[in-house]
């Protein structure tokens, strides 16, 4: 699969393990060293992809349900574990926000 990813922000920071977040136009998909409930306190819309230590391996990841945000399950992303990390970016990125 080709993607255009110029668009994301990554942030990468060299803690014991990785942290690391992918911000799309609309949404963001992290590592577990977040945690989804303070996303969900503030209506963000937010992805966490769990075992993940580099960019690539989030791209294949599945988020766990619980891993969620209620603003990222909800219209117009309707985000579900079925779906890898790529799959995620891709609506953040071409779907507008309401």
């Amino acid at each position: 699969m080709n993607n255009n990813w110029n668009d994301l922000e990554a942030i990468h920071l060299n803690l014991q393990e990785p942290l690391m977040i992918l911000r799309a136009r609309n949404g963001i998909l992290a590592c577990g060293y977040l945690n989804i409930e303070a996303f969900n306190e503030f209506n963000d819309v937010a992805v966490i992809v769990t075992g993940v230590k580099n960019f690539d391996k989030m791209f294949d990841k599945k988020p766990l349900d619980h891993h969620i945000s209620k603003a990222a399950k909800s219209a117009p992303y309707f985000i579900t574990k079925d779906m890898k990390g790529d799959e995620i970016l891709r609506r953040f990125n071409l779907l507008k926000s309401e």
